[in-house]
């Protein structure tokens, strides 16, 4: 397993690409549809859900606390799961690739 310094360099090079565009689409996919998420308000007022009315005709909500409880947690706050899980996959891939001698 002889390596030159090239070799090395241009297989972490071309990895780096791919990593970078790949990620760079996962994040412009994760802030357009949370862009889009908040843009409808009759949508959000639809998806909202409506446990019954008061007297007043004001509807009873499910607090935020029981609506949370279903969603899976974030692996580090403030990046979707998703984008965690690709960077993943990408750096498996890569571990494995220069373990194979970047073949």
């Amino acid at each position: 397993m002889d390596f030159t310094w090239g070799e090395i360099s241009e297989s972490l090079g071309e990895a780096w690409d791919v990593v970078y565009d790949v990620t760079s689409e996962v994040v412009k996919e994760s802030v357009q549809t949370t862009k889009e998420s908040g843009k409808d308000t009759e949508q959000l007022r639809a998806n909202e859900p409506v446990k019954g009315k008061r007297a007043d005709g004001s509807p009873i909500v499910v607090q935020d606390s029981a609506r949370n409880s279903n969603q899976a947690p974030q692996y580090i706050n403030g990046v979707d799961n998703t984008v965690v899980i690709v960077g993943g996959v990408i750096v498996t891939l890569l571990v494995v690739m220069l373990s194979r001698g970047g073949k």
